[in-house]
């Protein structure tokens, strides 16, 4: 009988780790929602250079939706100034694209963190992006 409560000792830490991941995952299992942003984006990027994107955030819950709602001025703030800081040579190509769009979404996850104590958004996608030189 010892060694039974003994093995139940041991075996109760994993089946509550697994009954917490358990409860995690569902959490993970709500719907992806689509948060476009408009207007387009249109940055300056030195002597006749722009930059035009469109954006879309994804994030997941109606909470997390109309928080990111909420603080819409400082998302847009923030990507303004980002864009506005690239050049030409930053974003040329995709991996440059690329760069700026994990950029993008690292700021975005600092501020709205900063601003709500957790990062809200998911990832950032370009659904239009367009450099003229």
């Amino acid at each position: 009988m010892r060694y039974i409560s003994s093995i139940l000792l041991l075996l109760l830490p994993l089946w509550l780790g697994t009954t917490v991941w358990a409860a995690e995952e569902e959490v993970q299992k709500e719907p992806a929602q689509y948060i476009t942003l408009k207007p387009s984006f249109v940055a300056s990027m030195g002597a006749r250079s722009y930059l035009k994107a469109d954006i879309s955030l994804r994030a997941r819950g109606d909470d997390t939706v109309k928080q990111i709602d909420h603080h819409m001025p400082l998302v847009r703030d923030g990507l303004v100034l980002l864009f506005s800081a690239q050049t030409f040579a930053d974003v040329e190509g995709a991996a440059g694209r690329e760069q700026l769009r994990q950029s993008a979404l690292q700021m975005l996850q600092q501020l709205l963190t900063q601003e709500t104590g957790k990062p809200l958004v998911e990832d950032l996608l370009f659904t239009s992006f367009v450099v003229q030189r």
